[in-house]
């Protein structure tokens, strides 16, 4: 694949290397200013952490900050995971020219722009009762990853707009003209797509609670090892039959995850529900875990359209285009699938002798 991908590179604009640039740039800097901002974060929940008896035992407001100030470094460790993760789906989406997730990119990397601004504040909220030199020691950097992360999302955006253009043409080399075709690879794109985005918001929620509520808060053991069956394998092991299924057009696969697409929705419905009725047991998380169930359940629910709509294409010919190997030049998007006995000119120009008339 890493070598595929490098002569894909290489016979691409230099739009896709500044794209690539732009996220590597991203993902190499922000981390450098989010790791110490996190670094000086553990500071504070050490200095909260000596005087933990006080905390426990104190006002409300004293409780929520000792909460908060635990909480976030696990915001931060998704936060870099995010950044590389962004720039993974790049790569794949080069590998695989596919334009519908380049522009999820987009919007993810906006996500993430808006997420910088609310990590300010929730700083704030956290070191309103501690030393005022601790603020300013820490808000230079956050306000810088605000401004980077600015430049480069809205330069990213740019690039990504040329690229939607780049990848139009190889989309019509792989599918062809047939404009029916067309819409059913583009619907199988937002679907692989969906999937990938799926795992991250589903991994980022199993992190947050089983670190947050179940190891901080001393949870049970059965409600560990529960957890992490219902959260990491089921939801990993739905998400692969997703993707196998689509891929080789297995309608049992697909039934299984539809199935299972339900079944997590009604769990994302009862942690909701417990969010809301125990918000103590969430102090500190309550409401980033709310923000990521709900982004859960958005997500599944669309998911689970896209997928209906995707078990609808099978046995209409899109196999036979994805299972072809789009840079063999003796191949075009219109050549028709095994056992269709259909006459392509273009398949045979190189055999046809040219009529005129004298």
């Amino acid at each position: 694949m890493l070598q595929t991908l490098t002569q894909k590179l290489s016979g691409l604009s230099i739009y896709v290397k500044l794209a690539l640039a732009v996220l590597a740039y991203q993902a190499v800097f922000i981390t450098c200013l989010e790791a110490f901002v996190y670094s000086k974060h553990n500071e504070i929940v050490s200095i909260l952490a000596q005087n933990e008896t006080n905390a426990t035992n104190g006002t409300n407001a004293t409780i929520e900050t000792y909460a908060n100030a635990r909480s976030m470094p696990v915001y931060h460790v998704l936060f870099i995971i995010a950044q590389f993760f962004q720039l993974g789906i790049y790569v794949d989406a080069i590998y695989n020219q596919n334009t519908i997730q380049i522009i999820a990119l987009t919007l993810f990397e906006f996500g993430i722009l808006i997420y910088s601004v609310i990590q300010v504040f929730q700083s704030a909220q956290i070191l309103k009762n501690i030393s005022i030199s601790k603020q300013i020691t820490i808000l230079p950097y956050e306000i810088t990853i605000i401004v980077l992360i600015s430049i480069l999302a809205t330069g990213f955006a740019y690039l990504a707009y040329k690229l939607y253009q780049e990848f139009g043409w190889s989309i019509y080399k792989k599918i062809g003209a047939d404009m029916a075709m067309r819409d059913r690879y583009k619907m199988y794109q937002i679907f692989i797509m969906l999937l990938k985005f799926d795992l991250f918001f589903f991994v980022g929620l199993s992190a947050q609670i089983l670190v947050l509520v179940i190891f901080i808060s001393n949870g049970q053991a059965d409600q560990i090892a529960g957890h992490i069956v219902m959260s990491s394998v089921i939801s990993t092991s739905m998400l692969m039959a997703a993707f196998l299924g689509v891929k080789k057009e297995n309608k049992l696969m697909m039934y299984l995850f539809m199935v299972g697409c339900v079944g997590t929705e009604v769990y994302f419905t009862i942690k909701l529900v417990d969010i809301s009725k125990q918000p103590q047991k969430y102090s500190g998380t309550r409401i980033f875990a709310t923000f990521f169930v709900c982004i859960c359940m958005i997500l599944g629910v669309v998911t689970l359209i896209i997928s209906a709509l995707c078990l609808r294409n099978f046995d209409k010919g899109l196999k036979y285009h994805l299972s072809r190997d789009c840079n063999n030049e003796n191949e075009t998007g219109d050549q028709f699938p095994p056992g269709n006995n259909g006459f392509n000119l273009e398949s045979v120009r190189g055999t046809i002798k040219r009529w005129s008339i004298d």
